[in-house]
């Protein structure tokens, strides 16, 4: 089967998380916890085009491409309430992916998931078949959050990390 080959012009959104049992946290190693997680996320984040926000999908002869969202949930999953979420993201408001089309009159899925007001595409499938993407480039980076997220608050939070741990552990754990 022929592949073509479309362009995708959109944001995209870096993101890593990690689940904490609360009860393994507290002054004492927080700061390593934090300084881990933050190694860990910068080696590890994946990227994901942002749905919400395409500006062109088409191929290169510029023929759009017809696409349909499949909402599949939260990037997040749910967490008990002895559990806190690290989350580490920044976003490029400028990129571009390229995918590997089986056929450019056929409509596209993009799965996503829901990343606070952002849809994220995880995958681009077309008649049942995922497709291969690869980022191109991307720029205009934001400034990276680390944050977290408890049953306690229900939201992202973000964290300061020049802040004194012994602020920073009353956000986590109080």
């Amino acid at each position: 089967m022929k592949s073509h080959q479309a362009k995708l012009l959109t944001s995209d959104c870096i993101v890593y998380f990690e689940t904490f049992k609360l009860k393994n946290i507290n002054l004492n190693n927080l700061e390593s916890i934090l300084s881990e997680f933050k190694e860990n996320a910068e080696n590890d984040s994946v990227s994901y085009p942002r749905a919400e926000v395409i500006k062109n999908f088409e191929t290169e002869g510029v023929e759009y491409i017809k696409y349909e969202l499949d909402k599949s949930g939260s990037l997040i999953p749910s967490i008990n309430d002895d559990e806190i979420v690290f989350v580490y993201n920044y976003t490029y408001s400028n990129s571009c992916f390229s995918i590997d089309l089986n056929n450019i009159t056929e409509t596209v899925q993009l799965k996503t998931y829901t990343f606070g007001s952002f849809d994220l595409i995880e995958s681009f499938i077309q008649n049942g078949e995922e497709l291969e993407f690869e980022l191109e480039f991307s720029n205009n980076k934001s400034e990276t959050n680390i944050g977290f997220l408890s049953n306690k608050n229900n939201e992202l939070k973000s964290i300061d990390l020049s802040q004194p741990v012994n602020d920073i552990i009353d956000l986590v754990v109080k």
